[in-house]
């Protein structure tokens, strides 16, 4: 906290530090509330209870519709009553998604991601441009998946946008494929450039998959080649080479299934008469090429 803000050193106990804490006890948080709330926003202490505190909660309380929707809603996401002028883009941000048709629901999804601090903290002008942006994109404010796109978006600059569509065209993508990605799996635009590219040169140089096929299951760009991706194909490939399954098996199928459907299906239904199985699939066995065909629609 101090690491973050070490102006509250500066603050006198009794009349500055005690009164934020205890408006806070007041309407509802815990003391393991307030560890969470000062750890990740400590810049609330700078802030007045009488010009900031009390104003930004009752706008959170109007928006939510109790004291105990507020107090749930700082707790999940403390910046959001961080700074004064996030309170109120907040408040005029969300006012805005309502009257464009989003329930109040969905905001409050909104605040189980990192969404809530992107509603909080861009300025309202940018917002509803982001907003309109994804909106015109196809997806459906009303739908639960419209919070992943603005969320995605909301970290994005109009010039990190076009960084990123540059950067899937250096790897093979072209723009209308990467938009695809995004509306199938918005994530796919955050991650890691080194990841992506980790990915995208596995599975072209590995599988011999081409960008276009890719860009269909955007999903498995995110996921790890070492804890996931490697490991499964290892497993499949011995099995394969066993002739216990068909090589021309669908792999893309697979990478994307739960840890659990996959364990029951390819490890344990086979474990007894492949014992190996566990090994490949913990990292302990590698293979250079795999023989099956790893094709995906």
């Amino acid at each position: 906290m101090v690491s973050k803000n070490p102006y509250v050193l500066f603050n006198c106990v009794e009349k500055t530090l005690k009164p934020k804490i205890d408006f806070f006890r007041s309407v509802g948080c815990s003391g393991a509330d307030m560890v969470r709330i000062l750890t990740l926003a400590p810049y609330i202490l700078n802030g007045s209870v009488k010009n900031h505190l009390i104003p930004s909660f009752e706008l959170l309380r109007t928006i939510f519709g109790s004291q105990q929707n507020a107090a749930d809603a700082i707790i999940r996401r403390p910046p959001i009553i961080g700074r004064e002028r996030w309170s109120k883009n907040f408040a005029i941000n969300v006012e805005f998604l309502r009257t464009i048709g989003i329930p109040i629901t969905q905001v409050m999804k909104m605040l189980n991601r990192s969404a809530a601090c992107v509603v909080a903290t861009n300025a309202p002008h940018r917002f509803r441009k982001d907003v309109e942006f994804v909106m015109e994109m196809g997806f459906d404010p009303s739908l639960s998946f419209f919070v992943h796109a603005l969320d995605a978006k909301g970290f994005l600059s109009e010039l990190g946008w076009e960084d990123r569509l540059k950067f899937f065209r250096s790897l093979g993508f072209s723009n209308e494929e990467t938009i695809h990605m995004f509306k199938k799996q918005p994530s796919t635009l955050l991650s890691s450039k080194d990841k992506i590219r980790e990915a995208v040169e596995f599975y072209i140089n590995r599988f011999h998959w081409s960008p276009t096929q890719l860009s269909k299951k955007p999903n498995i760009l995110l996921y790890s080649l070492g804890k996931r991706i490697i490991p499964r194909c290892s497993v499949l490939q011995i099995l394969v080479s066993r002739s216990m399954i068909d090589k021309s098996v669908m792999v893309s199928s697979l990478l994307v299934m739960t840890e659990g459907d996959f364990l029951e299906k390819f490890i344990t239904n086979y474990k007894d008469e492949v014992p190996e199985l566990l090994d490949a699939y913990q990292g302990k066995l590698k293979f250079d090429e795999y023989n099956f065909d790893p094709w995906t629609n």
